[in-house]
């Protein structure tokens, strides 16, 4: 409330001074660009400045409604409105554009843990690979926004760490992921062929148990969990098993070989092996 009746303050006096300074200024310019000129600059400053901080992103309520009134003014311009009409839109503009900015310096600090979070969730690319997760925290960030843009500072403060714990849990979750892809594209390959007859069940069983021990340990600790790695090697090591196990099911179905037929494959590179260990 303290807050409207400020901006309603702003607003009066930067009308009645911009009024002035306008009407001087068309007495004095020599050609419509300048007089427009005249009347948009102060305007047209805030604005930039304005946007070149976050208010967009802290305040973009404010700010869009500012930059509503500054385009209706220029409309107005265009349409040969008086200057008393268009001076009015460009003060309670500007007034906003300041509001704004002062609005973005308080989200910064107050709501700028959750940002970080945010940010951190993006660079991991959260918001492709756990877009549900995502939008759940987006939408809690920009109802913290809105509380603060309506001047309810603890309401905002407790949605933003609400965000945050969802920010960071997406994170954790999306390099969790990541890790995982290779190893769940290649779990998926094996899937295929469950229902064909050259399946290994207990390799592809045993690959998806450790892959899941794996994601658990990424889910709780997500950078520089050593175990993690290991278990996700393990798991394509078992996985490229039950691969290498059913293309030798296939040729012996294809090729009529028996268990036996297999078992003396692998068996005889062996002992010439150690046959020759025998003579050195």
């Amino acid at each position: 409330m303290r807050r409207n009746t400020f901006l309603g303050t702003a607003i009066r006096v930067f009308s009645a001074f911009a009024y002035i300074i306008a009407a001087a200024a068309f007495c004095s310019a020599d050609n419509a660009g300048d007089v427009k000129k005249s009347l948009f600059q102060d305007a047209e400053k805030v604005m930039t400045e304005a946007d070149s901080q976050e208010t967009r992103f802290y305040a973009p309520k404010i700010f869009n409604d500012a930059l509503s009134e500054y385009k209706s003014a220029e409309s107005d311009y265009e349409r040969g409105k008086t200057i008393r009409e268009i001076t009015e839109k460009l003060a309670k503009a500007t007034a906003m554009f300041r509001q704004a900015m002062d609005v973005s310096r308080e989200g910064a600090s107050l709501l700028g843990h959750a940002e970080e979070a945010r940010m951190a969730a993006r660079k991991v690319m959260a918001p492709k690979y756990r877009n549900d997760e995502w939008n759940r925290a987006e939408e809690m960030m920009k109802r913290a926004v809105s509380k603060l843009e309506k001047g309810s500072r603890d309401d905002a403060k407790a949605l933003a760490d609400e965000a945050e714990q969802l920010f960071r849990q997406v994170e954790r979750d999306t390099v969790a992921f990541s890790y995982m892809i290779e190893i769940r594209e290649k779990l998926r390959q094996i899937e295929a062929m469950k229902k064909g007859e050259y399946f290994a069940p207990k390799s592809y069983q045993k690959a998806i148990s450790l892959a899941d021990q794996a994601e658990k340990e990424l889910v709780q600790q997500p950078y520089g969990n050593d175990k993690a790695k290991q278990l996700i090697q393990e798991a394509m090591d078992q996985a490229d098993f039950g691969l290498k196990i059913s293309e030798q099911i296939k040729v012996l179905v294809k090729d009529k070989k028996t268990f036996e037929d297999l078992y003396l494959e692998s068996i005889i590179p062996v002992d010439a092996m150690e046959k020759k260990g025998d003579k050195t």
